[in-house]
């Protein structure tokens, strides 16, 4: 497990250089509180925090992050979260079981979707939130699943092989963006992102550990001023999306499966 998993959620590229500037004044603003009332941040918490201002830096200089890590994530996000919708929606048409029974072939399906989302999702989309490596070990998971008979056949049965299919190549992407799947070095856009959230998840880690009190009025301030510009961030973007999400047309209203969105 690394630091990053302690992070609320990932952000976007833009979104680690502005909670970085940020970070920046609210130390020296808080360095400069701490030294009056004579006291000093743990070495371990002061090395993480510069760590972060550093990364900050090489995300500032990157030009491009090529076809982007950033939309080839949104894109696997998608359709991932969709397949979880397509799953879900069957199930539920054979919800309530027990006031009207089941014919075989209803049950049969039911059983094919829960067999699929068990072996595709067996902890839900949470780990779409995830850094891109992290997030890349639950999706190859789910690229190795498909290719078991058993799943295969389900897939087959249920009609979802073009989203399956989809899926794949989604997966064969991401990873070789991220360099896992091909020869080649990974992005250097995505390896400097990577370092970022990394070197924050350490931070969470450092401050959370040594300033949790929630009775203390100094481990609040601490922990405001250094970890606020990240939740900052991860909360304008969690808005941002869900806006997005909200002006886009139903599915009924576009007759599209391409409109679900996690």
């Amino acid at each position: 497990m690394t630091y990053s998993f302690f992070l609320p959620r990932r952000v976007s590229q833009g979104g680690c250089v502005v909670a970085g500037n940020k970070l920046a004044p609210r130390y020296e603003k808080l360095k400069q509180e701490l030294k009056e009332e004579k006291t000093k941040l743990v070495p371990k918490v002061d090395s993480a925090l510069h760590a972060i201002l550093d990364q900050t830096k090489l995300v500032e200089a990157l030009t491009s992050t090529d076809a982007t890590m950033t939309d080839i994530d949104r894109g696997s996000d998608r359709c991932i979260a969709a397949m979880q919708s397509e799953l879900d929606a069957i199930e539920r048409v054979f919800d309530h079981a027990v006031l009207v029974p089941l014919t075989d072939v209803q049950a049969a399906r039911l059983a094919d979707a829960r067999a699929v989302r068990g072996a595709l999702l067996p902890m839900g989309t949470g780990f779409l939130k995830l850094v891109y490596t992290q997030q890349w070990v639950h999706m190859n998971q789910m690229g190795k699943a498909l290719e078991t008979e058993d799943v295969s056949s389900a897939v087959e049965r249920l009609g979802m092989t073009p989203e399956a299919d989809r899926l794949k190549s989604w997966i064969g992407l991401y990873g070789a963006k991220l360099g896992v799947t091909e020869t080649k070095d990974a992005d250097p856009a995505a390896v400097t992102i990577e370092a970022w959230h990394e070197a924050y998840g350490e931070l969470f880690v450092h401050v959370h550990s040594e300033y949790g009190s929630t009775k203390d009025p100094v481990h609040a301030r601490i922990r405001a001023a250094l970890l606020g510009p990240y939740e900052e961030q991860a909360e304008e973007e969690r808005r941002a999306d869900a806006k997005t999400r909200g002006k886009r047309p139903s599915a009924e209203q576009e007759a599209s499966p391409e409109v679900k969105k996690p």
